[in-house]
């Protein structure tokens, strides 16, 4: 019987240690796709500039460099893939009209 509770503790203990790494994994990789987003947000004119849906954690009409979507878009679904999220959002996103360059970084209007 303390062979059995022993076991089971080691099992448990085991389970809550990957759920942690797991879990710090997960926010190591949502912290550096949302500094990647902050780095993108960069122009010199209007046409440098796209909206995007990244879908969550990542938000909804981002406003960044329009040569970087799709290296951000390829890391998002990395990150989807490894965590098995859909990046589906529990709210909606508000529809903004355009986006442009102001004082050298791409904003929605």
């Amino acid at each position: 019987m303390k062979h059995v509770i022993l076991m089971l503790a080691l099992t448990v203990s085991s389970l809550a240690y990957a759920t942690e790494c797991y879990i710090d994994e997960k926010v190591a990789s949502e912290t550096l796709i949302t500094s990647m987003i902050h780095q993108s947000n960069y122009c010199e004119s209007d046409a440098d500039c796209r909206v995007v849906q990244l879908g969550c954690p990542f938000g909804c009409n981002t406003p960044i460099n329009r040569s970087k979507v799709a290296t951000i878009r390829f890391e998002i679904k990395k990150h989807h893939e490894a965590f098995s999220s859909s990046g589906l959002c529990d709210y909606d996103c508000v529809l903004v009209e355009g986006v442009k360059c102001e004082q050298n970084e791409c904003s929605t209007y």
